[in-house]
């Protein structure tokens, strides 16, 4: 739309990319502000989802409920065995972008 505008000798400003950053940055923290005070209000259940990506295992840990699904935790683990994931076997966690509600 903006070659439109320009072709038709209209200047729009395209936003440069620390600026589309910060307001993504700063849409992020609002969203985990109010998913703070609504997740508590809200039935859920936790569960995992596995997938393999490389021959590597990772268990997503996933709160869900009938309005939305909330990816809360990635697990590395050695294998995707409930015994793995109960005693708390990861290699590593990657939180997510939100971090931790």
């Amino acid at each position: 739309m903006s070659t439109e505008l320009s072709q038709e000798g209209i200047d729009v400003e395209t936003p440069s990319q620390s600026v589309i950053y910060r307001l993504i940055i700063k849409d992020a923290v609002k969203l985990k502000e109010g998913m703070k005070k609504t997740l508590p209000l809200e039935d859920s259940a936790v569960h995992f989802d596995g997938k393999q990506i490389n021959n590597q295992e990772f268990q997503v840990l996933v709160l869900k409920n009938e309005r939305r699904e909330v990816k809360l935790e990635a697990l590395y683990l050695p294998n995707g065995k409930a015994d793995t994931i109960v005693k708390g076997k990861m290699l590593f966690s990657i939180n997510t972008i939100c971090g931790t509600v």
